[in-house]
Parts: C-alpha cells; structure tokens; sequence
C-alpha cells in the first residue's frame, strides 16, 4: 500500500483504488544531529535519513547500510554543507554492495544539491520530492510531495498547480522558480520504477 503524509508529516497508508490528490505537508523543525534509520521491507532496505548532512555524516560508515536494493528516505534532510556534499558522495564511492539505489522525498535541501551537483545523486534514481508552497491566505509555508512519475507531465511543463494549504485551506502558490527548479527530474524520469519498489 502507498504511503501518504498527512500534514503532521506521520505516514499512513492509502488505499489503491483511491483518487491521489497532491500530498502535502507543513515543514518540520529542524534537527542538527544526523541520524539513519533502516527497515527491511520485501528484501528493499529503506534507509531514512534525518538532519544535517555535514562532515559528522561519515560516508564510509554510512555505506555500510547501503546493501542490496536500497530507498533513501531523505524527507527530513534539512541542509547539506559543502563538507556534507564530499562525506555524501563518499558513501556512494563506498557502498560496494549496493545494487539498486532510489531516492525518495527528497527534501528541498537535497533538491538543491541536486540541481547544483551532476554527480550527486550518487547513480540513484529518483522517486519523489518535496517542493516549496507559501499560502497565499495565511502567508505560511508548506511543502508539496512530486512524484516523478506520476507527476511527470506537470514537472516536465514547469507549470506548478496550485494547491491547498494544510494549515487553512487557503491557495497554495510554487514558492520558488519552477525552471530551475525542475532541472533534475528529466533523465530520472525515463525508466521505469519496478512494482516492488
């Protein structure tokens, strides 16, 4: 069963058959301590990652729960330094292990490092992310989840929609230059997602 954010940021399962709208979420405070978390679901590791990825990440460590078909989760990502940037891709040059790699709710922190770092996504496809929404009543901002593929003609026009505001209901409006924004998706979406993943 999919997973949907609920604006608390908690997941919880949708069923198939229902109609998807945008998902989308208040932004979490942020946290300095870099944490990982690994669960193992129908043989893909999931690996969520937390905080700031600095020179405390330790790539080398870190490669060692990249085995096999792994997702990161990287959704509460909050900043990626330029000394976060050598530790992250260190632990792509260290995971010799790892045969599949996806990347999955990208934080608008790890879509910058995308769009400014060819190399960055370490050879991983990407999933889905989370793009920046400022209400246009409440003047507060949000986040909306992009799937790549699911989303893909409405990336690929850079032409935002709208969408709800979780706080008041109010319009939300892209809150950034979909452009620029929108630069790194293209290549991820040409192949296909397996049904496990």
């Amino acid at each position: 069963i999919p997973l949907e954010l609920a604006p608390t940021g908690i997941a919880a399962p949708i069923e198939p058959d229902e109609p998807r709208g945008p998902i989308v979420r208040i932004p979490r405070a942020e946290v300095s301590e870099i944490t990982m978390d690994e669960v193992v679901r129908d043989a893909i590791r999931i690996v969520t990652i937390r905080g700031r990825i600095t020179e405390a990440f330790k790539g080398e460590t870190a490669a060692a729960m990249l085995r096999g078909r792994v997702i990161l989760d990287l959704s509460d990502v909050h900043r990626v330094t330029s000394f976060g940037v050598r530790e992250w891709l260190a632990m792509f040059g260290s995971a010799k292990d790892l045969s599949e790699c996806y990347l999955a709710r990208c934080s608008e922190s790890t879509v910058n490092q995308l769009t400014m770092i060819r190399a960055f996504d370490g050879g991983a496809k990407l999933l889905s992310f989370f793009a920046p929404y400022l209400c246009q009543a409440c003047n507060k901002p949000f986040e909306r989840l992009f799937d790549v593929e699911l989303d893909a003609q409405e990336i690929a026009s850079v032409s935002p929609e709208q969408v709800r505001c979780p706080r008041c209901d109010g319009a939300g409006k892209f809150d950034d230059d979909p452009r620029s924004y929108f630069a790194f998706p293209g290549a991820h979406a040409r192949t296909r997602v397996p049904d496990d993943v």
